[in-house]
Parts: C-alpha cells; sequence; structure tokens
C-alpha cells in the first residue's frame, strides 16, 4: 500500500501499438444504456487509436484485459460491490486485468455512460462544444491507465440547461442529467407550500394581492415564483444546500468505512472456519490414489459403458493419469478421487451454509426489525451436489481434504448467493384529532415517512462458476467429472442432479444417405457427431471444455465453413434467415424461447430432418423434436448465410 493507492504490478492496456489489448465485456441481455455506452467506448478508442475492441457476451470465457460494463457475470466473480444508493453515480475500478465501468442507468440516470467519459477524459479526451472544432480525440497507439478507484455521486440531483439540451452529445459529455427538473425556480422544490406556506406565507410571491400557495400556474404564473427579495428566505435557502453536501460526504465514508470492516470480518471468519476445519482430514493423497481401483470397481464398468467418451480432455489430464499408468487413463480422468468422508463433508459444510441463509430469510423481520414493511424477491436456495464435487476436483487436481476446501467452500457460496437489501421510503399521511383553543376538535393529515425494506436473494446457479473460477485444464476436469458423475453415481443418491444414478448415455440417430448429398450439411453434421456424448458445460465452448448449446453450434458451423465467431443463442438468431418448418431442411438451426430464464432465443440445436435435431443437451445428443417439451417451446427455423 502506498497511502490508501494499491500498488499494482503494471498498467492496464487497453491498446498496444495499434491492436487490441483488452475486450469489453457486457452481460447477456445487457439494458440499452449499457450497449449504448459499449459502442461508444469501442467508437472512441478506434478513433484514437486504430484498435477495435470487441465487445463480448458473459456467458463466454474472456481471455486477457476487461473492460467489464455494468454488472455481469464477471463483476460477480471479481467481487465487485456497487454502492446501493438510489441515486445517480457512476464507478470506475480498476484491479489487474479488469477494468469496470459501470453506473446506476435506472430511469434517467445514465451513470455507465458517464463512467465510459470519465474514463476517456483520463485518456486525454475532452469535448468542449457542439462541433468537431471544439473536441479533442488524441491520437495515440497505446492506451494505458493505472490505478483507479472512484464512485463519482454528483452533488445536485439537477443538472440541466437549456443550452445542453438543444445539443444532447455535448450533454451527456458533461454529465447532463439527474432526475429533478430545476429550470428556473428551484427554490420551489427546496420550500414545498404543503409544508412552508402556512408558517412563511411571505417567503412566496404575491400577485394581484394574493399569495397562491398552491401552485396555480394557470391563473397567476407570477405566483409560481418564490419571493426572491425576501432575506429570511436567502438564509433559509443557504442552510438546506449547506446539509446537502454534509449529508452526501458522510455517506461517502460511511460506506467506504462499511466496505472495509465488511472485507475485514470475512477475512477473519475464513480463517477462522478453515483452521477449525484442518483437523478433519482423512487419509493421505496417495494412499487414496492406491486404493482407487478396489474402491470404484463398478466405476470401471461405468466407464466401460459409456466408451470412455471423454478422451476430450486427455490431452490436458497427464499429471492425474501418471499415477496410473495407460492402462488406467479413461478411468482416472473421470473419477473422484477424493475419501467419501471428505467429498460427502463438503457438501454437508456447503449444505449447512444454506440452511443458515435460509434461516436468515424465514426470520428476516424478527433479525432485521424496524421496518413497516418487508417486500421479497427470493430465488430458491438449491445447489447440485456433483456439481460442488466437480468443481472441488477440478480446483484441487482430482483430490481434496475437507479441510483444504473450507476456503473454497466459502469462495462458492459467496459467489453463489448475492443477498442484498435496500430500503425505500414513501411519505403517508395519518389522521389525527386535534383540539383548538375553543375546546372545538377537529382532525387533520399528518404526513409520516412510511419504510420499506426489499429484501432480493439472487442465485447464480453453481453451474455457472466453473468457466469464470476454472483455467481451460480445469474445465476439461470438470467436464470429464460431469460426464460420468465421478464414477459415483451412489455418491449423492436423493441428488437434484437428474437421473444421478444413471449414467447419461446420448441417444443416437442414422442420418439418411440423401441428406449428406448436401456438401454443407455433411461437412457440419461430420463435425458435430465428432462431439456425441460430451456434457453440457455452462459457457463451454470448445472440445478442450465441452460445451453449451451455443458454444456447441458455434464451434461446430465455424469448422464447417463459416466463420461466425462465439455467438449466444440469440446472436445465431440474428444471423439467421427464419425459415417455416415446412421449408426447413437438414443444416438449419432450430430455434427456442423459455427454456431458461433468459430474454429472447434459449437454446438452439442442428436439424437433421425429420423431426429431429443434434444439440447439446446432457449430453451432447439427438432428439425428437415433436416431444411436448420441445414444442411448448419452439420458435422457429433459422437458415445460416
Amino acid at each position: 500500500m502506498e497511502g490508501n493507492r494499491i500498488r499494482l504490478a503494471s498498467d492496464f492496456y487497453i491498446t498496444r501499438d495499434g491492436t487490441p489489448a483488452a475486450s469489453i465485456v457486457v452481460r447477456t441481455g445487457a439494458p440499452d444504456k449499457v450497449m449504448e455506452a459499449a459502442r461508444d467506448l469501442q467508437d472512441i478508442i478506434r478513433r484514437m487509436s486504430g484498435a477495435e475492441l470487441p465487445i463480448c457476451d458473459d456467458a463466454f470465457r474472456v481471455e486477457g484485459n476487461k473492460i467489464l460494463l455494468g454488472p455481469s457475470g464477471y463483476t460477480r466473480i471479481h467481487n465487485v460491490v456497487f454502492p446501493e444508493q438510489k441515486g445517480e453515480w457512476c464507478l470506475l475500478r480498476r484491479r489487474e486485468d479488469t477494468l469496470v465501468l459501470a453506473g446506476n442507468d435506472e430511469g434517467c440516470y445514465t451513470g455507465t455512460q458517464f463512467a465510459v467519459t470519465m474514463l476517456l477524459e483520463r485518456l486525454g479526451c475532452g469535448w468542449f462544444g457542439p462541433e468537431e472544432l471544439w473536441q479533442v480525440i488524441p491520437q495515440k497507439k497505446t492506451l494505458t491507465v493505472g490505478y483507479l478507484d472512484i464512485l463519482h455521486t454528483p452533488q445536485f440531483s439537477c443538472r440541466r440547461t437549456r443550452v445542453l439540451e438543444k445539443n444532447p452529445e455535448i450533454g451527456r459529455r458533461w454529465y447532463q442529467g439527474g432526475d429533478k427538473s430545476l429550470i428556473e425556480h428551484a427554490y420551489s422544490i427546496l420550500f414545498p407550500r404543503e409544508q412552508y406556506f402556512e408558517a412563511h406565507p411571505d417567503w412566496y410571491c404575491m400577485h394581484g394581492g394574493v399569495r397562491d400557495p398552491y401552485n396555480n400556474r394557470s391563473i397567476h404564473l407570477e405566483s409560481w415564483q418564490m419571493c426572491y427579495s425576501n432575506p429570511e428566505l436567502a438564509q433559509a435557502v443557504s442552510n438546506p444546500i449547506s446539509r446537502l453536501w454534509q449529508k452526501q460526504h458522510i455517506k461517502r465514508e460511511y460506506a467506504k468505512a462499511a466496505r472495509a470492516a465488511g472485507q475485514t470480518a470475512q477475512g477473519a471468519a475464513g480463517t477462522a472456519k478453515t483452521t477449525g476445519a484442518a483437523a478433519k482430514k482423512a487419509a493421505e493423497k496417495s494412499r487414496q490414489a492406491a486404493s482407487f481401483a478396489a474402491r470404484h470397481w463398478k466405476g470401471a464398468l461405468i466407464v466401460g459403458g459409456v466408451g470412455l467418451m471423454l478422451l476430450l480432455v486427455m490431452g490436458g489430464l497427464q499429471s492425474c493419469t501418471a499415477m496410473f499408468g495407460s492402462t488406467g487413463t479413461g478411468l482416472a480422468a473421470t473419477s473422484y478421487l477424493s475419501e467419501d468422508n471428505d467429498m460427502l463433508g463438503a457438501e454437508a459444510a456447503y449444505a449447512v451454509l444454506e440452511a443458515d441463509l435460509q434461516h436468515e430469510l424465514d426470520n428476516y423481520e424478527s433479525l432485521h426489525p424496524g421496518y413497516d414493511e418487508y417486500r421479497f424477491d427470493l430465488d430458491e436456495i438449491k445447489h447440485d451436489p456433483y456439481v460442488l464435487t466437480s468443481i472441488l476436483s477440478a480446483l484441487h487436481n482430482g483430490v481434496f481434504t475437507l479441510g483444504e476446501v473450507q476456503g473454497d467452500l466459502a469462495m462458492l457460496f459467496e459467489k453463489q448467493y448475492i443477498l442484498t437489501q435496500t430500503i425505500e421510503t414513501e411519505t403517508r399521511y395519518r389522521t389525527e384529532t386535534r383540539t383548538d383553543s375553543e375546546g372545538n376538535t377537529y382532525t387533520v393529515e399528518v404526513p409520516y415517512t412510511y419504510y420499506i425494506c426489499n429484501v432480493k436473494l439472487e442465485n447464480f446457479d453453481l453451474s455457472h462458476l466453473p468457466i469464470y473460477i476454472l483455467t481451460e485444464e480445469q474445465m476439461g476436469f470438470y467436464a470429464a467429472y460431469m460426464q460420468t458423475l465421478g464414477n459415483r453415481p451412489d455418491l449423492f443418491p436423493n441428488g437434484s442432479y437428474p437421473h444421478a444414478s444413471i449414467p447419461k448415455e446420448p441417444t443416437y440417430y442414422e442420418i439418411p444417405p440423401e441428406a449428406l448429398k448436401d456438401e454443407a450439411f455433411a461437412a457440419m453434421i461430420a463435425e458435430a457427431e465428432k462431439y456425441v456424448g460430451y456434457p453440457y458445460v455452462w459457457g463451454g465452448s470448445s472440445p478442450s471444455t465441452s460445451f453449451d448449446c451455443s458454444g456447441f453450434i458455434s464451434w461446430v458451423i465455424n469448422h464447417s465453413g463459416w466463420n461466425v465467431g462465439r455467438q449466444t443463442a440469440q446472436g445465431l438468431y440474428n444471423i439467421c434467415t427464419p425459415v417455416s418448418p415446412e421449408q426447413a431442411k437438414p443444416g438449419d438451426l432450430v430455434f427456442f424461447v423459455g427454456t431458461y430464464d433468459t430474454a429472447g432465443m434459449s437454446h438452439v440445436g442442428l436439424y437433421v430432418g425429420n423431426s429431429v435435431m443434434l444439440h447439446c443437451g446432457d449430453p451432447i445428443s439427438y432428439t425428437n423434436l415433436n416431444s411436448s417439451y420441445w414444442q411448448q417451446h419452439f420458435y422457429c427455423y433459422g437458415r445460416l448465410p
């Protein structure tokens, strides 16, 4: 540390000698405001350096330096904490190979765009007027940034002028915005008539001998204004503004202290857990390896039954398979090697974390009292024990003890579950009975603040984490374990994994010879059938990591004569021409919606004719499109260009 500045190993390269050195990353289905900011950043960087940064979807593995625009899977994995405040803010934060640019984009706010503009200004850009003459876009082949940790919160909720409204491009560069429109007569917002008129009628303008407390502009335009010549009003104005500045400063300092305290507490808790669990270590790794063959004789039969289909990872498994010799390669590559006590213990420890979370939610009102209303938006608390065990096995080269994975369990839990609390306030009114000086009773409507506690739990899905936290080699291990359930279908007999006790055999289909006369389709199916039996891995896009649905189709068509890059299901749909079911032919793609919670296309397969598709289910397999499930989610066929 140097003061409160973090030392970083090197600068963050955005471009290097006129070539891209970073990628812009947005989440799947990012809001229009984020996409506009991404394209703006891409355009200005291109104009500065000649390098066009790719804009990537967070569902894919992105290597190298990453500019993360807005919340995404990557910001979650990197534990980026965004402000909980509802007003406008923007964040610029650099950590090693990531640069986070984000802001509040809800409603009228454009925080992410402001973050982009602040970065560009630090790279030397400037916008001083509406024409090119007043714009500075320096020419630099290499663009870098050093340390960045900025949370910018505008001091004023209105930053609008009529001049900037006529020049929206300059307006957004000058951080024009806010949720209030105080074009001229701003004091009336600071001193609402319903609160101040009765006590201070002379603060409000007189017109025609009448002070209008109801802001009736249709009758008296001038009565809408306040009496700016009143010295008492001028003195009162200064106080709220001073308090506003002070309040904003205190909030920022409090948030900074809270974050620091939270990080310290988390670190201490993690250390304590790890130390306490270390006593539960079982046998040595060497003994685990030596006893493998005896303990997993059933597993040997299972691997034989699926044909040792995971040769996909053989190139990356030499360190594991060397313990067993060449004859045991397939078995070692696909099997859990840890002791049962350690694997079951890890699952139990994770279940305890989930039980604690559930207890927190079940008793939230008593644990967090003081609010008038509680509103809950909760994802289900659940995980697949085979996914957990496969991740831990991949992280530890095939063998782990319970003591070794305590920190991993805490890390995975933190990334899978995000619990947030936000507080809303509303001004409501209650009727009170009062007595005047003559003893007469009357009722008045008295305003009060009504507090609403919003509680949100997000389950990121444990199976979505590997693409972010594992290396490509570890992803290969993970895919192998998931394909055969570690050759231990008996380990979690009541697990949530579908048909956990049954090896996942692919289904096959014999392509009619006449369909293979189409050379393009013949090339596609020749490539696609190489991977029949490979497991579904969310975010996977190559044989070394296995595939998800869009990763599989992208790989097939890119190795069959096209060059479309790595696409999502929606991206593949966008490059296709829709065709009717009657016109569909082998080689077309088939698209589905609603197979999981995402906007647009959620699944894609390769149509092979006769109402059959080849797709990455679990595992990659052929399936009949006439089933009720696929008919329910079917959207259309699409023809590649």
